[in-house]
């Protein structure tokens, strides 16, 4: 016998648009993981191809595919900042070619590690976001942000994102 409790969906009566929506959801979360994947693999290209930060932010496309952050010495006890915000102000995706954008950190001493991962949905669409820093960030530290295109695609030359400032978030 199917036992159903009163706020939960009958399975066998679930509309085509909700299933649609778990397969999207679910193919958000594998192409996530393989922009981590990816990330990972292309750590050491990472220092090679970082953008520069001028007075509207940073600017990344596939040719500038990293930023790269130091934490300022103005940041007091950089150990209670609970989260890191960042801005996506402007995005050029003429393809809509879904993103993800990897965060690392890089401590003074020690290996780089990751601090998680975030996406653009839709793929062309400006934002904010937070990562939670997990207590590892120290002075002198780097926050190192990658963009990694999720699909091969002709129209990524065309991909352009600007990053404002990281902020640093106590709460």
């Amino acid at each position: 016998m199917w036992f159903v409790k009163d706020n939960e969906v009958d399975p066998r009566e679930a509309k085509a648009s909700d299933v649609a929506e778990y397969i999207y959801k679910v193919t958000c979360l594998f192409l996530v993981a393989a922009a981590y994947a990816a990330g990972v693999c292309s750590n050491a290209r990472a220092d090679t191809d970082t953008s520069t930060m001028d007075s509207q932010g940073y600017e990344l496309t596939l040719a500038s595919r990293s930023v790269a952050q130091q934490i300022d010495p103005g940041i007091a006890s950089p150990q209670a900042v609970k989260f890191l915000q960042f801005e996506v102000a402007d995005v050029n995706n003429p393809g809509k070619v879904p993103l993800a954008f990897t965060v690392h950190y890089r401590p003074v001493r020690g290996e780089q590690s990751l601090l998680g991962i975030f996406s653009l949905f839709p793929p062309d669409n400006p934002g904010r976001f937070i990562i939670a820093t997990q207590g590892k960030l120290e002075m002198g530290g780097t926050i190192v942000v990658s963009l990694t295109p999720l699909e091969e695609s002709e129209d990524q030359k065309g991909i352009r994102v600007r990053l404002k400032r990281i902020s640093f978030l106590r709460e």
